[in-house]
Order: structure tokens, then C-alpha cells, then sequence
């Protein structure tokens, strides 16, 4: 996975995603995409999973005005052409989902060993805040 930043799209399996989100423009593939991470043990998940399910929790916590962003400019276009409003389970998946990640993940320990982990666990905490804010 091609990576520049800690934002939940830079990186190219979040991308990748974005493109076939767009083609599809299927509000579903948010919620599969949080479900294949949420509550699932870290041998059971590859890398690009665990990118997808940030991407889908960053459109997630979009949609409710608690973002942390920086979106690219077609995921804002997506959320609007969509009106996409995740319903309560979505946001409480995407909840679900930031915890797995920010548990024992191996997304959580690449992060750590690499350059920025810091950034990367602040722009996870806001996010997993974010989505706390909305949730039941």
C-alpha cells in the first residue's frame, strides 16, 4: 500500500475504494466495508481492509459534520450527490470499527513502527471521537 499520509484517503487502497464507491454510487459498500473490521480479530483482516474501513468511518463522521479530514474533493462530491446520512447502526459500526483498529491491529503496529505514529493516533482518536459523539 502506497502511503503519504495519515489522513483516512492517502492512501492508495483508500483510493482504489473511493474509485469503486463512485462507480457504484452504492451507500452499502460503507457499511461492508466497516463491517468486515468491526469486532473481527486482526488474523482474520489484510491491511487493505482495515484502509477501506478508515476511509468508510472519515465518510461516516463526514456525513455528521465530525470529520476530522482532510476529504478529497470527490468523496465531498460523493456524500453530497448521495446525501448519504449514515443511520445509527452504521455509525456505531464505524465506532466499532476505529476501536478494532486502534486495538491490536496490525495497521495499529505498522503505524507505531513507522515515521508519524503520533499524527496517525491523534487523527484515529478524533475520528473514534467524532463518531462517539453521534452515537446512542
Amino acid at each position: 500500500m502506497g502511503t503519504w499520509g495519515v489522513a483516512a484517503f492517502d492512501n492508495d487502497d483508500a483510493t482504489d475504494w473511493m474509485d469503486y464507491l463512485e462507480e457504484t454510487a452504492e451507500p452499502d459498500l460503507v457499511f461492508q466495508a466497516l463491517l468486515v473490521v468491526a469486532d473481527r480479530p486482526d488474523s482474520e483482516i489484510y491491511m487493505e481492509e482495515y484502509a477501506r474501513a478508515v476511509a468508510a468511518a472519515e465518510l461516516v463522521a463526514s456525513a455528521l459534520g465530525t470529520g476530522v479530514g482532510p476529504l478529497p474533493e470527490r468523496a465531498s462530491d460523493w456524500l453530497r450527490r448521495c446525501a448519504f446520512q449514515p443511520e445509527p447502526d452504521v455509525v456505531d459500526l464505524a465506532l466499532r470499527a476505529v476501536k478494532t483498529i486502534l486495538g491490536e491491529s496490525e495497521m495499529r503496529y505498522l503505524w507505531m513502527q513507522g515515521k508519524e505514529p503520533q499524527e496517525w493516533l491523534k487523527y484515529m482518536q478524533k475520528l473514534e471521537n467524532g463518531l462517539r459523539s453521534h452515537c446512542r
